[in-house]
């Protein structure tokens, strides 16, 4: 039902989208999210099969087509959905099971990478600067990160084949800048390069 609502809302208020036209092998990390307030990518990002960032002219959507290479071929994936409420409550739901913990489900494990994720989410109150500076410290061949901050709640994101794997990064992060409380959302991870 969340997936149906962000696809009419994506369509709604995009026109003039930059698309992906490249078709589905079934494996891929697809996000959509809407609204955010910006994108940025950097790393391994030229746009082609493995890697395509569709957006509104308006940059207030996203729909990103991402086919990460995981370090085994026995990794798991996962659909997660998450809902922000006007409330600013969270709903999240893993493979259609309602999570009610505390802390973002962290689909990061490696703890180098997921500790750098922190640290420079920390430091930097933008997509850009976010973005550059995990591919400068993570600096691995190969990978690709996308970072977007989410818009005002109400928002929905969705996210079809999360894996869980040590090649790859899916992190929510939230931060209070002063009177400001900001959410990113960050993919980072090996994709593959055809």
């Amino acid at each position: 039902m969340y997936r149906l609502v962000v696809l009419l809302a994506v369509a709604a208020v995009c026109f003039g989208q930059q698309q992906c036209d490249q078709a589905p092998v079934g494996d891929e990390t697809v996000e959509e999210a809407i609204p955010i307030a910006s994108f940025n990518t950097s790393g391994n990002d030229r746009i082609r099969s493995t890697w395509c960032i569709a957006h509104c002219t308006e940059r207030i959507s996203i729909i990103a087509t991402m086919r990460f290479k995981p370090s085994s071929s026995k990794s798991n994936t996962y659909k997660m959905k998450k809902v922000f409420k006007s409330d600013g409550s969270l709903e999240r739901i893993i493979d259609g099971k309602r999570e009610n913990k505390d802390d973002p489900f962290n689909f990061c494990l490696d703890p180098f990478i997921s500790a750098v994720v922190d640290a420079v989410s920390n430091k930097y109150n933008d997509t850009t600067s976010i973005a550059q500076q995990l591919n400068l410290t993570i600096n691995k061949p190969g990978w690709a990160y996308l970072v977007y901050q989410l818009g005002p709640p109400p928002s929905i994101i969705a996210t079809d084949n999360v894996h869980s794997d040590k090649d790859f990064c899916e992190k929510l992060v939230n931060r209070q800048v002063g009177n400001n409380f900001l959410q990113f959302q960050i993919f980072a991870g090996m994709v593959w390069d055809n």
